[in-house]
């Protein structure tokens, strides 16, 4: 659920990161189309966003961008396997056109990501949108979003390494617009026993998100590093450090009151 989710959320940047350039080949009317299918599309209406980027097309054949939009909103659409190979045909041809269009490759990477967890989990898959996010870094090499995706295709292999290196460029590139990338790197730090780097992370969503920080399955994430670094306090002998954390990990998810309130003495 949560890849699935995060591929909704690159689905929807998509939208706020293509513009709508005109080239000198582009009429007036293919760029009409353009826009109303923009339109279409933003209201989920698939369809006939796919009809006007059609119509786009017809009128020049090389307009990159109406190919980079049709085939996201194959994508969006996702009725079967058809759309997605629809969606991936749509978006070589953009790349064939302009070799060097960074959103171009980076939507491409973002179907093979969608692909993987909806369809078959096949890790070539997950191979494709790693190397379309890395061209699209070589083409652009401040383009955050390749960062952030690519380091969730490896947070997803167990690439953790690799991950907190692409989330570090990310949140280097962009630390207020892509705050996400301090939850899935305070995930790597939890499962890492760097509790301390994990609660900073887990603070800095709270500061950027926090109206996303007060949802029940964040409070449960934040809380998990507070209850796992009073369980080291504890069998360090270090009882105030620890019940310090487990006071923080109970105001976060109170229901943890029963278990940790009886760890809080040397007896149990």
């Amino acid at each position: 659920m949560k890849r699935i989710l995060l591929v909704m959320a690159l689905l929807a940047m998509v939208q706020g990161c293509l513009v709508a350039p005109v080239p000198p080949s582009n009429s007036e009317e293919a760029v009409a189309y353009v826009n109303q299918g923009m339109v279409c599309h933003n209201e989920g209406g698939y369809d006939a966003a796919i009809v006007n980027f059609s119509k786009a097309i017809e009128l020049n054949p090389k307009y990159v961008e109406a190919y980079i939009r049709r085939g996201m909103a194959y994508s969006d659409r996702l009725s079967d396997t058809g759309d997605m190979e629809a969606a991936l045909r749509d978006l070589n041809k953009a790349i064939e056109i302009d070799p060097k269009n960074v959103l171009a490759y980076w939507c491409r990477g973002v179907t093979y990501h969608r692909l993987s967890p909806i369809f078959s989990d096949d890790i070539r898959n997950y191979s494709e949108a790693v190397w379309d996010y890395t061209k699209a870094i070589d083409v652009d090499p401040t383009f955050a979003d390749a960062y952030w995706c690519r380091g969730e295709v490896y947070n997803m292999v167990g690439d953790l390494e690799a991950a907190l290196r692409d989330f570090d460029k990310a949140i280097e590139l962009a630390p207020v617009r892509l705050w996400s990338c301090y939850e899935y790197r305070g995930d790597i730090y939890t499962v890492n026993r760097d509790y301390d780097a994990a609660i900073r992370d887990y603070e800095k969503v709270v500061e950027l998100s926090p109206d996303y920080a007060n949802t029940d399955s964040f409070r449960q994430k934040h809380a998990m590093p507070y209850m796992k670094r009073g369980h080291e306090s504890r069998r360090k002998g270090d009882f105030d450090a620890a019940t310090r954390d487990y006071d923080k990990a109970i105001e976060l998810v109170p229901r943890l009151a029963d278990d940790l309130n009886s760890l809080r003495q040397p007896n149990h």
